[in-house]
């Protein structure tokens, strides 16, 4: 896919990618117009840019390379809180979610199907049925 696109799409992918990724850890977002001016071209071109499937699976692989890169630092965080983070309390949470990963705590949800076996009535039966219902309901 990164042969599909030129070096300026590629950056900018990287860009776009990265700016939302670290959008909210400290920094500021940058518009698509800034990201067009560092790779030099318009607002518009980056819009028809993602569009093509090329340049959005090219985006996902970035922010997938990146997320593999701080997963120890996520693990960390992790361990952290198992051993109590700031307050000394172990967190719950965070040793379920370790259980989990390790697969060693598997959620189960059991789901029972009850087949009803009774022979389909005529229409007779059932006029009648309702007729009693009718009349217990009086």
């Amino acid at each position: 896919m990164k042969e599909i696109l030129t070096p300026q799409q590629q950056e900018c992918a990287e860009l776009i990618a990265m700016n939302e990724l670290e959008y909210g850890v400290g920094g500021k977002r940058k518009t698509l117009e800034e990201i067009g001016e560092i790779v030099g071209v318009s607002r518009q071109s980056i819009h028809k840019w993602k569009q093509i499937p090329a340049f959005l699976e090219y985006m996902s692989h970035v922010s997938s390379q990146h997320m593999a890169a701080t997963r120890p630092m996520v693990y960390s965080q992790l361990l952290t809180a198992i051993r109590g983070g700031n307050n000394g309390i172990p967190s719950i949470k965070a040793i379920e979610l370790y259980l989990k990963l390790s697969g060693d705590l598997v959620e189960r949800r059991e789901v029972t199907h009850v087949e009803d076996y009774r022979t389909p009535m005529s229409r007779e039966q059932i006029a009648a049925e309702l007729e009693e219902i009718t009349r217990r309901l009086h």
